[in-house]
């Protein structure tokens, strides 16, 4: 069950800030979603001279390899170290320590018979962490084997929990989760928290994992599975693209670029269906590709991505306004729609894949909407 409040993101960075020592929690089946976000957490918290040790499990898929980048070592967890002494057989009188050089001497003066090495006890005590950061772990349970050497950190200590998952139990002291209406993702619950920390996300040690993350988290930026906020991210992570590991670039450009992409997203953002539910309109204006740097030749990527998103109307309309000469051109993308072929055969260029690009340019929106609209004789919905 999800927790029914959301711990305010301030109130997540300042218990981070205040913490010195910090164990970073994996569950023990990794994701690239998970790696990636852990990878880049790890190293802020590096930057900001945190002590830190990552929880993982002990193998790490080979394609995780490059975007984990070394942060999950076989480090042992941080302990206290217990020095015990047997005080019946060698009472202590007075107990000192002095430093020399980069050594700690521990002085002990008995008042009865030497101390023997036999007296003393070596042990390790409580787990020295302010704070836990338990990533993509919907529940303690799913830590088993990440924390077999520290079983008791998740119950012992401060817990705050990132995750996307929607069978999160809400099991942290504070619970930083996503929200599903969002599309929220984990590189983007955790980008929230790195940019309150003011961290440095042009590192690209930072910006790859992280991005990589929200590539696999998104299936590549599939545009059901990326909410705008997370195609604003990609964006700002990508300017440090040429800087990126390789597996983090190919992941996060996959065979599309991002311009293309956030295009596609916008087109999204403006479709609307009208109210028969049988033809949706999508509109792109010259704003869209100024501010995503794509041009019209991405126009044939925006329409497969609308008919490959939005499978169930008849009609798919697209009208898109050229950047630069304002002309506008529209699409059209008809399936089971008796007799459609026969109306767009005289009023179309060639066909390319399910679409139809218009012959006709337009001087308007409004007016390409109204010609479209009249030619297939349904109603108009795109403003």
């Amino acid at each position: 069950m999800m927790p029914s409040v959301r711990t305010p993101l301030r109130d997540a960075a300042k218990k981070i800030r205040e913490s010195q020592t910090i164990a970073i929690v994996l569950p023990e089946f990794l994701t690239l979603e998970v790696a990636g976000s852990a990878a880049a957490f790890a190293r802020v918290l590096a930057v900001m001279q945190k002590a830190v040790t990552v929880f993982g499990p002990p193998l790490i898929p080979e394609r995780i390899q490059e975007a984990w980048n070394g942060v999950a070592g076989p480090s042992e967890p941080l302990r206290e170290f217990i020095i015990s002494f047997d005080l019946a057989r060698s009472p202590i009188k007075e107990l000192r320590y002095e430093r020399a050089e980069n050594r700690l001497n521990i002085i002990l003066s008995p008042t009865g018979p030497k101390i023997a090495r036999d007296d003393i006890e070596f042990r390790y005590g409580a787990l020295r962490y302010d704070c836990v950061i338990a990533l993509g772990l919907p529940a303690p349970d799913a830590a088993c084997s990440s924390i077999s050497r520290a079983p008791e950190l998740l119950h012992e200590k401060f817990v705050i929990n990132i995750d996307a998952s929607p069978t999160n139990s809400g099991y942290g002291d504070q619970n930083f989760v996503a929200d599903r209406e969002a599309k929220e993702t984990l590189p983007e619950l955790v980008h929230a928290v790195l940019t309150e920390l003011a961290a440095p996300l042009d590192d690209p040690a930072v910006a790859g994992p992280l991005l990589a993350a929200l590539a696999n988290a998104t299936n590549e930026f599939r545009l059901t599975r990326t909410s705008a906020n997370g195609f604003r991210i990609a964006g700002e992570l990508a300017k440090v693209a040429g800087s990126l590991p390789q597996a983090a670039h190919a992941l996060a450009a996959g065979r599309n670029n991002l311009p293309e992409i956030q295009l596609a997203a916008r087109a999204v953002a403006r479709s609307r269906l009208d109210e028969n539910g049988q033809t949706l309109w999508s509109l792109l204006t010259q704003d869209d590709f100024l501010k995503t740097g794509a041009s019209p030749a991405s126009l044939p990527f925006v329409f497969a991505r609308l008919r490959d998103e939005f499978r169930s109307p008849p009609h798919i309309i697209a009208i898109a306004e050229d950047p630069d000469t304002k002309i506008v051109t529209a699409g059209i993308s008809s399936r089971d729609a008796p007799g459609t072929g026969a109306v767009l055969k005289n009023a179309a260029t060639a066909p390319d894949d399910d679409w139809t690009r218009l012959a006709e340019e337009f001087p308007s929106v409004r007016a390409a909407e109204e010609h479209i609209a009249a030619l297939l004789r349904i109603t108009s919905r795109v403003q």
